[in-house]
């Protein structure tokens, strides 16, 4: 009976500990996400009281954020560019913004 118990508890451990290629897949997909998460917070947060110029992609179901207006990314979908110019923005940066480790351009005159 304790065998079995143990050989349970066993397997049951190893199943909830991730492989290496898990880790790398969640690693790529966790970051494509939260870069994607932080645009949609920085969207919310120049959006007070008033609507984009162009918001072509933005908060679109399923979406590329790459494929955003204005948003410009490597091959490992980080952002390094970010054009808003002359777009209508109001408000503030969200403290989140400073985790696009990547942006290389940022270009948010005459807004």
């Amino acid at each position: 009976m304790f065998s079995f118990f143990f050989f349970v508890l066993s397997l049951s451990l190893f199943s909830l500990s991730p492989s290496s290629s898990e880790t790398w897949i969640c690693s790529q997909n966790c970051a494509y996400l939260n870069e994607r998460e932080i645009l949609i917070t920085l969207y919310k947060h120049l959006t007070s009281n008033s609507t984009w110029k162009n918001s072509t992609g933005w908060l679109e179901l399923g979406s590329d954020h790459c494929t955003w207006y204005g948003v410009r990314c490597n091959k490992q979908k980080q952002v390094t560019q970010l054009n808003l110019s002359n777009n209508l923005l109001n408000g503030q940066l969200p403290s989140q913004f400073q985790n696009l480790t990547s942006l290389e351009k940022l270009d948010l005159s005459e807004n």
